[in-house]
């Protein structure tokens, strides 16, 4: 009789571990789920970061280019007033 009250508790106990298995793997089959959706939303990210980051870039280069057309109209509106100065004064002179 009391090998039978052994084994029911083995058994009983092999149940519980059994259960408590089963309920783990439940819980990492959601946490497998809950990984991929986060690294698809990191990949998205990512690109996200790099698409920014091109446009940032591609933005200073439109500044630098628009700097140097900014100092170059300088410069010739520079000349033009200075050729205009001079005619003025030539056409005075004579």
């Amino acid at each position: 009789m009391k090998d039978s009250k052994v084994l029911e508790k083995i058994e009983q106990r092999l149940s519980a571990i059994e259960k408590a298995q089963q309920e783990q793997n439940a819980t990492l089959i959601r946490q497998e789920g809950v990984l991929a959706e986060h690294v698809y939303r990191t990949d998205l990210a990512e690109q996200a970061i790099k698409r920014l980051q091109t446009a940032e870039t591609d933005q200073n280069n439109l500044i630098q280019q628009m700097k140097g057309a900014v100092k170059v109209l300088t410069a010739l509106a520079t000349i033009i007033a200075a050729s205009a100065s001079l005619a003025a004064v030539f056409h005075y002179l004579h």
